[in-house]
């Protein structure tokens, strides 16, 4: 595909540069814990397109686009409607979304929860 770059680990001001200026974020992944990544790509605004692992569904927001996990037909379809513009960018909501869901005062507050619940 053209305009595909597959980066390799990167970080700091060259991580802020891609994601300033990707068209979208993909995230094939099998297995995740709290997928960083896509929060990250939701902070930048761009749309998102992700297996369906239970991790990834945990972020329920608009710009999240799921597809089978495996299912690259599904995936490839994803990524051209990505590439051709199809996906609809909302980048003020994305922020809002991740600082209303996933700040350190509402991670730290449910990790309190949890805790409490062992007593």
């Amino acid at each position: 595909m053209p305009n595909v770059i597959l980066t390799g680990y990167i970080k700091g001001e060259e991580l802020q540069e891609i994601y300033s200026n990707a068209g979208a974020a993909v995230l094939p992944s099998s297995h995740e814990g709290l997928p960083l990544v896509l929060l990250e790509a939701l902070n930048y605004g761009l749309p998102c397109i992700v297996s369906d692992i239970p991790a990834h569904r945990e972020i329920e927001f608009e710009t999240v686009n799921f597809f089978p996990l495996n299912h690259v037909k599904q995936l490839k379809n994803l990524m051209l409607e990505a590439s051709e513009g199809k996906m609809i960018n909302y980048s003020m909501s994305g922020r809002d979304y991740v600082e209303k869901n996933f700040n350190w005062e509402v991670q730290a507050d449910k990790l309190l929860n949890v805790y409490e619940q062992l007593k």
